[in-house]
């Protein structure tokens, strides 16, 4: 509750300022306004009720990676692929003949009057690999267990941290979380992108996130890799491993996307998953040990 007392004569104002510091992460909504005014003998009262609502939004805590025991380099690896890596549609590199399969949008219009013949755009390889990442924000496997807040905001964190070092690096980014975000009620989806306030975007997501997840972390993973482009780097943040997060893990790696898997809390690998990055960055302990940290 914000509480004013006021003294205010005819046709004057009052503006007041308030610095406020984020210490807990959230969308904090401020509102409805109840006003009322009245004489100094109280002898005449009105009241009324303002519906606005607006909100304020605390980022989760952003740490570098090398806080989490992550490498400060190339900490998914530099994976390579047997096939040509996304084309950069922005990096015109020349044209050349047509062939059935082409997408027809990058046709070379001014290459065809040229040469009397179907002619279509040839660009270079994109030198960034899109990062998707996929957030778990169940800490226990069964519902009735509850919520550990602790391993969920660190789990956020973890995720936020990701995020910050490769849009710092130059990747487009994107993220998947299997809750809602509130207020708006909507899954948390955004796909991997370079626009200039992607990491805004997806550090007001996780800010609103919910408390708990509606889908499993490993169907939310399968589902939404049908969408990403080839050559994208997976990495999946969880609280939880169980055996058929790691089957949908190597089966992505089939697919040769780069997959990772960033650990937490209870979670470990009993054995190494073939061509999946694994690292644990610890439990409670540790994000009691980032409460020190400064922001990032």
């Amino acid at each position: 509750m914000l509480v004013n007392l006021l003294s205010l004569r005819w046709y004057e104002k009052v503006t007041r300022h308030y610095r406020l510091r984020g210490t807990r992460r959230g969308a904090w909504q401020f509102g409805p306004v109840e006003i009322a005014s009245g004489d100094i003998f109280g002898f005449a009262t009105r009241r009324e009720k303002l519906p606005d609502r607006q909100f304020i939004l605390v980022y989760p805590k952003i740490v570098p990676l090398t806080a989490l025991g992550l490498p400060a380099r190339y900490p998914f690896g530099d994976f390579k692929t047997p096939r040509r890596l996304i084309e950069d549609p922005i990096r015109l590199m020349g044209a050349r003949e047509y062939v059935p399969g082409d997408n027809f949008r990058y046709i070379h219009w001014k290459a065809t009057a040229r040469r009397q013949t179907l002619q279509t755009k040839v660009f270079e390889p994109s030198a960034a690999r899109p990062l998707a990442i996929f957030l778990n924000i169940n800490t226990f496997d069964r519902v009735y267990e509850g919520i550990d807040p602790d391993l969920q905001e660190f789990a956020i964190t973890t995720a936020a941290s990701i995020a910050r070092w490769a849009w710092e690096e130059g990747y487009p980014i994107g993220l998947y979380v299997n809750s809602v975000a509130q207020p708006g009620g909507e899954r948390i989806r955004i796909r991997p992108g370079s626009h200039p306030d992607q990491l805004s975007w997806i550090l007001e997501a996780l800010a609103k996130v919910v408390g708990y997840g509606r889908w499993p972390i490993e169907a939310v993973t399968l589902v939404e890799s049908r969408g990403l482009r080839y050559g994208t780097t997976i990495v999946v943040v969880t609280p939880i491993i169980n055996e058929r997060l790691c089957e949908v893990l190597i089966d992505l790696q089939r697919y040769e996307f780069g997959v990772a898997l960033v650990a937490l809390g209870e979670a470990r690998l009993e054995k190494p998953l073939p061509g999946v990055r694994y690292y644990h960055v610890g439990g409670r302990e540790v994000w009691h040990e980032l409460g020190s940290l400064e922001l990032a």
